[in-house]
């Protein structure tokens, strides 16, 4: 446990570094947080995990083209309460665990509003609990930091106009997004290590972004 909460801790401080070195650039800051759920499947079998808790924060810095702009920005995300259906020993288990990720993407937006965006990072996840029935077989004791893929398709929806991120124009939007995930090396991971070996999830919440959309 005390490697995990120290991985979960280097996801944080490696997850802010990118933000704030673009921030002191100038580049124009916008964040945001959402939740919403996924599924995905994992690497034994291709066994599916059905729709899941997951959410997260983002944090991105834009350079303004006219009508589109660029940004790189990190997300920080979670996904909960995941389980999976599997056969050890001839028995039929669950495997239940959490995932936590980092990912730095690169995002095309138009007008602020309508994005689509491709990342890379890594995703690591707390021990694994076995259950069979109503008894807990065995917990895994082994965390590990794994590579991941991220893409996203998304709209923020625009609705108050504010003045709060460097004194920049602002607006506070609804945010709602379509993001993915791949693990390439997923199928190398041995018992008792687990990950989705693909996920797809749909998100919703706010997002802060610059009104500023060209001189």
């Amino acid at each position: 446990m005390k490697k995990f909460v120290s991985i979960v801790i280097l996801i944080l401080i490696l997850g802010g570094i990118p933000s704030f070195a673009m921030g002191e650039a100038g580049f124009l800051p916008s964040f945001g947080a959402r939740i919403g759920a996924d599924f995905g499947f994992t690497q034994w079998n291709n066994s599916a995990i059905p729709p899941r808790l997951a959410g997260g924060i983002f944090f991105d810095h834009s350079w303004v083209l006219d009508f589109f702009s660029l940004s790189l920005g990190t997300n920080l995300h979670f996904s909960t309460l995941a389980q999976s259906q599997l056969t050890i020993q001839q028995q039929r288990v669950t495997i239940r665990w959490h995932e936590f990720s980092m990912d730095i993407m690169i995002k095309l937006n138009m007008l602020h509003i309508l994005y689509t965006g491709v990342g890379g990072g890594f995703v690591t996840n707390t021990p694994i609990k076995v259950i069979a029935g109503d008894s807990k077989l065995v917990e895994g004791t082994k965390s590990s930091i794994q590579p991941i893929f991220t893409w996203e398709i998304g709209i923020n929806f625009p609705f108050e106009e504010i003045n709060v991120l460097h004194n920049n124009p602002s607006v506070i939007s609804l945010h709602i997004a379509l993001r993915g995930t791949v693990n390439p090396i997923a199928r190398k991971l041995a018992f008792p290590r687990i990950s989705s070996i693909h996920s797809v999830g749909v998100y919703i919440g706010f997002s802060i972004v610059p009104s500023y959309t060209g001189p």
